[in-house]
């Protein structure tokens, strides 16, 4: 808590990618909106209180995407001294419309709590803040009792990217636990354990599957870990609720997709629909632009590096060689978390997460594509590379299986993350202080 508390402080609001958007989307929730609406023909969103619409903006004002903008006192002072005003405009954020909004519940708690308290918009921001960091951090560990962490997540927790995820307002923190903890329920239904507590297990982890698949849509594939549960336990009830389950988000992204009114954004004169059937059509075409995309050198290039790190609004960088360290140590740790012990037994579990993790990758760009693009266009803009963080999380638990910290590699991989976490500690502090105060 102590190590939030530092960090929390040293990251400015609104400094997360896209957080302002995503907190007037829990301040929605707080006010009990699951849609958004279009009013006189604007783009999709809500009522909004003034003041939280003008802190959002002003905190980001002058320093996201502008390397040189720095905290100043005098915005302190301005930020510090908004109030709520209690009462409401529209204001467009059509980019949240496909977003299930239980995945801003801690976020909404605060804002709420804070609002109802008279607290300023700024108090209630950093409420909103530290009641995110705590459900995370509450799932984490109550995914960590329901089945073994394994070292490379473990990694994938401690790197700056997420780190800095954390410390915001957005829902990348919340949802990387909730991820995490879908995979330990499936894997702990898959060990065959014919207890009572199986079947809330089960139910709960059809509703971590709805919300996380129409949250983070590159998750999607998350809908096949009941199919496989069914086929692995030979238990036609995993089939039923992954039918419920499938049914249940594809209707969600249906309805909100042709509800959404966002202007054409990038692509205008056609519909998400529209362009959605085009490449559906034209598998080529898709699989034609996602290799260029992938292989572009400076796409690969800056994926490895936002994957690790590129913090703020991707304007505030480590040196190259951090970079590279980091790289090697996280590599060496997940290949000390592979494990072949029981691979006859659990097999199957393990090659569903494998599949769901190409499915993300997959999903990932197309999303994309469809979403923040030109149409036509010959590649993807808008990938960034903690985007596969949570895809790479199914990837760990099917490599390590059940093992966790148990085998000899994971215990030798414990001193490469103390390294991972040292470097983390110690460098992240003064590369966001340079951003944003004395650099």
């Amino acid at each position: 808590m102590a190590v939030f508390t530092v960090f929390n402080r040293l990251v400015p609001p609104m400094q997360s990618p896209d957080e302002p958007v995503h907190i007037m989307r829990a301040y929605l929730l707080s006010e009990g909106v699951v849609f958004l609406h279009s009013q006189n023909g604007r783009d999709s969103g809500g009522m909004i209180d003034p003041s939280l619409t003008k802190y959002s903006i002003d905190a980001q004002a002058d320093i996201a995407a502008n390397e040189v903008g720095k905290v100043s006192a005098e915005r302190i002072k301005a930020l510090s001294s908004m109030r709520w005003s209690g009462k409401r405009e529209f204001f467009e954020i059509p980019t949240t419309s496909y977003y299930f909004p239980a995945i801003y519940i801690p976020q909404a708690v605060g804002l709420a709590i804070g609002e109802g308290l008279n607290l300023s918009v700024q108090q209630s921001y950093y409420l909103a803040r530290y009641f995110s960091f705590l459900a995370a951090v509450a799932v984490f560990m109550l995914a960590i009792s329901i089945f073994p962490i394994n070292p490379l997540t473990v990694g994938l927790l401690i790197i700056p990217m997420t780190v800095f995820q954390l410390m915001g307002a957005g829902m990348d923190g919340f949802s990387l636990a909730l991820t995490i903890l879908a995979v330990s329920v499936f894997l702990r239904l898959a060990q065959r354990v014919d207890d009572r507590a199986s079947m809330v297990w089960s139910y709960l982890l059809i509703v971590l599957i709805f919300v996380l698949a129409t949250s983070r849509i590159q998750i999607a594939s998350f809908v096949l870990m009941p199919f496989a549960l069914a086929l692995a336990t030979r238990r036609i009830r995993y089939f039923w609720q992954g039918l419920i389950v499938t049914v249940c988000v594809l209707g969600w992204l249906a309805t909100t997709i042709a509800a959404n009114k966002d202007g054409g954004m990038q692509h205008a004169g056609y519909s998400h629909v529209e362009v959605l059937k085009y490449y559906l059509w034209h598998p080529r075409e898709l699989l034609r632009i996602i290799y260029h995309t992938v292989i572009a050198p400076y796409n690969r290039h800056i994926f490895v590096q936002q994957f690790i790190g590129v913090l703020g609004w991707l304007d505030t960088w480590f040196r190259t060689g951090y970079y590279n360290t980091m790289w090697v140590l996280l590599l060496l740790v997940g290949f000390l978390s592979v494990s072949f012990k029981d691979l006859k037994r659990d097999w199957l579990p393990r090659l569903a997460l494998a599949i769901m993790f190409l499915g993300a990758c997959f999903t990932i760009y197309f999303a994309l594509l469809v979403q923040w693009n030109k149409f036509p266009t010959d590649s993807i803009l808008g990938v960034q590379g903690r985007y596969f963080t949570i895809p790479v999380v199914a990837l760990a638990y099917a490599a390590s299986g059940d093992r966790g910290f148990k085998s000899t590699g994971a215990k030798v991989a414990i001193p490469l993350l103390v390294v991972i976490a040292m470097l983390t500690l110690a460098r992240m502090p003064q590369v966001l202080l340079d951003r944003y105060f004395i650099g």
